[in-house]
């Protein structure tokens, strides 16, 4: 529930506080949550990994959304 900019819950940590493994798990969650807005659909992709890459661009989160990049070949 932690988020980038230290907005999440509990905690209202930042970036610079969130475990590598924390920050993998927050970006697949809102990947996930963004693909289930979009209804599943796969021509949506870019304008998720975009809006992911915006928001998730800072440390741990950062890396965490580099992977998931690289796994979902972006």
């Amino acid at each position: 529930h932690e988020r980038t900019d230290g907005s999440g819950f509990p905690l209202k940590i930042h970036h610079a506080k969130i475990t590598l493994l924390s920050s993998v798990l927050i970006v697949a969650d809102h990947f996930i949550s963004l693909m289930i807005d979009f209804k599943f659909d796969l021509k949506k992709k870019p304008e998720i990994m975009a809006t992911l890459e915006t928001i998730h661009s800072k440390g741990g989160m950062k890396k965490a959304y580099e992977a998931l990049a690289l796994i979902l070949g972006d």
